[in-house]
């Protein structure tokens, strides 16, 4: 009786995070804990409320309870990663993403960890990231970009345009590609770019120009923008006409 108790506090705190009801949701997954305390679920949620906050410090805290639960959780080293990154300490957190690295090599979330780390460090360690990824046949796009950025900050666009010329572009997401195009278009390859526009308008998507357009101002509001047309989908399709002029 306790456990199913547990779950159905678990399941309203859960209803309660997704609304930003942080007290309340961390109230439900408390009452959770002490109901079911051999239960990873209900400190794994307490970390995500804790992680919502920016509370890196008690997010570890029940992270490592949570993991002391069930230890080949990858969502709960990739949890402990994160907040360890937040905290500076990036060899803790390159530990628990090379872990959920090993555990699930398809998903992205590690991946993107390590190449945030990595890109510290320089672009020889985003390589070598990206050989170990590879070797996994993982997803590389946020290694492959994060390299792209380390040469074009060194004003070497052509080696930028060769690395994102290896990503294939058909797994990626609707973010992920209008990303790559921003890139290319970084990169003086304005065909490349708006090619792979009019593959996030053929998805059915709205046209990226105001994300463009607000990019170059405020790179914040554009990837509001962003967030915003991918979501709602309420803007029109732009002209080629307009592509050339954004992406010159």
């Amino acid at each position: 009786m306790s456990t199913l108790e547990a779950s159905e506090f678990v399941g309203e705190g859960e209803r309660l995070l997704k609304k930003g009801l942080f007290d309340r949701s961390r109230n439900a997954f408390l009452k959770a804990r002490d109901l079911d305390p051999d239960s990873a679920k209900a400190p794994f949620r307490l970390a995500q409320v804790a992680m919502r906050q920016n509370n890196h410090e008690v997010a570890l805290l029940f992270g490592a309870e949570a993991l002391s639960l069930d230890p080949d959780n990858v969502w709960i080293h990739i949890l402990l990663g994160n907040a360890h990154r937040g905290l500076f300490c990036f060899s803790k957190s390159a530990h628990h993403y090379e872990i959920a690295a090993r555990l699930r090599p398809d998903l992205e979330q590690p991946w993107y960890g390590l190449a945030r780390i990595a890109a510290r460090a320089g672009i020889d360690e985003l390589k070598l990231r990206l050989q170990e990824c590879r070797k996994l046949q993982a997803p590389d796009f946020h290694l492959c970009t994060a390299i792209a950025w380390q040469h074009l900050k060194a004003g070497e666009k052509s080696s930028a345009v060769e690395i994102l010329e290896s990503l294939g572009t058909e797994e990626l997401s609707d973010g992920q590609l209008v990303k790559l195009a921003e890139l290319f278009s970084r990169c003086g390859e304005a065909e490349i770019s708006r090619e792979l526009l009019r593959k996030f308008i053929a998805r059915g998507n709205p046209d990226p120009f105001r994300f463009f357009l607000e990019s170059e101002i405020n790179p914040e509001n554009g990837l509001i923008i962003l967030d915003n047309l991918l979501s709602k989908k309420d803007s029109s399709i732009y002209s080629e006409l307009v592509f050339s002029n954004v992406l010159r």
